[in-house]
């Protein structure tokens, strides 16, 4: 099955301020793109909002079933 990957509610931030990211529901995560977060593979980066962008998570199961948020 496809892991219940939840990465929060669509939020909007203003130029040069902090956000904070965070994944539930699968067993590793693979955020994109790398731009401005603290890191790529794990629940919960930090995001230096400095240009219009759209994080997506990539949510992998036990058994290699991923979904995307």
């Amino acid at each position: 099955p496809l892991p219940n990957l939840f990465a929060g509610n669509d939020t909007t931030i203003c130029l040069g301020s902090f956000a904070s990211l965070q994944a539930t529901g699968a067993s590793s995560y693979t955020w994109s793109p790398a731009t401005n977060l603290s890191c790529t593979n794990c629940f919960n980066p930090q995001s230096r909002a400095a240009d219009a962008i759209q994080y997506v998570v990539t949510g992998t199961s036990t058994v290699g079933c991923e979904n995307r948020d």
